[in-house]
């Protein structure tokens, strides 16, 4: 199956969860992610802010906020920063509708990064929109990488090219 098929298919199943199946299962990845050690040791952590059914990472930030330094991405071009989180009323839509910090303390390698995907396979690979915004972010980024999703997004094998980075671990609800 094709890249631009596979982002439309999994989109639409991501879309297609209840309101209940999805909280609950955003639930059961934030519990994993609280359980490891790199996450529990991480000072900064760089996070995306969820969009259209993507797990919900609001509810982790909010858990997260008071004892951690977090970062959220900011496109500017065809690139992308991380920039501090202030509160949410500091948020604005880009675009793409995604919100966006609107302060200036910018952090690019914060210690913890978790990454947004539309798909992934065994190996680690993933399938984002389409836009390189991360796959440009993480050639130059050192820290540890941790993508989040729901366990049917994953497929048995992506087609890779040179640019792109495999994670260092996806945490979905079933595994």
């Amino acid at each position: 199956m094709d890249k631009k098929t596979l982002r439309k298919e999994m989109i639409q199943k991501r879309l297609s969860l209840s309101q209940e199946q999805f909280s609950f299962k955003s639930s059961i990845i934030h519990q994993k992610i609280n359980q490891l050690d790199i996450f529990k040791n991480a000072q900064s952590i760089g996070i995306y802010l969820s969009y259209k059914n993507e797990v919900d990472t609001f509810k982790l930030i909010n858990q997260i906020v008071s004892s951690k330094d977090i970062y959220v991405p900011r496109i500017q071009g065809k690139m992308m920063d991380f920039v501090a989180f202030q509160s949410y009323k500091d948020l604005k839509e880009n675009r793409y509708g995604i919100l966006e910090p609107t302060g200036n303390q910018i952090n690019n390698n914060p210690d913890l990064l978790i990454v947004p995907l539309v798909a992934y396979d065994l190996n680690n690979n993933r399938l984002g929109y389409g836009g390189g915004f991360y796959d440009r972010f993480l050639k130059n980024y050192q820290g540890t990488t941790i993508g989040i999703a729901f366990d049917f997004q994953q497929v048995k094998h992506l087609e890779v090219e040179s640019h792109d980075l495999p994670l260092d671990m996806i945490i979905n609800d079933k595994k």
